[in-house]
């Protein structure tokens, strides 16, 4: 049985109230030092075949603290969703007709006018997660794969894998630094433990 774990990147350097999905940012450093402490023990347990991380700044500075020797495997669709113009403004800087579209329309409104809608999202990452499975289902090996993502592409995977729809799946609790685990077996697909 093949194990996946996901981790969520630390603070970001930017203030709470700012919309931010693909914008590039530094981890705030306090917060990426204390990531580093609480999760290095943590992640011990674990022989990793292979280290998986989102090429953002904030999910590549935490991949690269914990294993600074080990390659790592950069991976766009593990990039956070993309809120086109907003990104980067507070979240009172955007139109509420705008924030009111994607109310209305939460699967299909194009966020910041050229950003992703929440379905091209969602099927970014229902493909990288489909064939992440089928590849290691077709290893016949057991492995232990450490994916460095964002609350997004998380929070994706586990909807799917609970059968929860996008809107729900987007509400689950996850901190940041936190820890999510997902056996694999030809069966499919079971969570071992969500933010830990």
């Amino acid at each position: 049985m093949s194990r996946v774990i996901f981790i969520r990147h630390s603070q970001p350097d930017i203030a709470d109230n700012c919309c931010y999905g693909q914008l590039d940012m530094a981890a705030e450093a306090t917060q990426l030092a204390l990531a580093v402490e609480r999760l290095a023990p943590l992640l011990t347990a674990y022989q990793v075949e292979k280290i998986l991380s989102s090429p953002l700044l904030r999910c590549r500075q935490l991949a690269e603290a914990l294993y600074p020797d080990a390659t790592i495997h950069f991976y766009p669709e593990l990039k956070e969703i993309d809120f086109g113009r907003w990104e980067g403004c507070s979240w009172q800087q955007i139109p509420r007709n705008e924030l009111d579209g994607w109310a209305n329309s939460f699967l299909n409104y194009r966020l910041g006018a050229v950003g992703e809608t929440v379905a091209e999202f969602n099927q970014r990452v229902t493909d990288f997660w489909l064939t992440l499975q089928q590849q290691l289902n077709a290893s016949g090996q057991s492995q232990t794969l450490l994916c460095f993502s964002h609350a997004g592409v998380i929070r994706c995977i586990l909807g799917q894998i609970q059968a929860l729809g996008l809107a729900e799946s987007s509400q689950l609790p996850l901190s940041m630094g936190s820890i999510t685990s997902i056996k694999l077996a030809t069966e499919g697909a079971q969570i071992e433990f969500v933010n830990r």
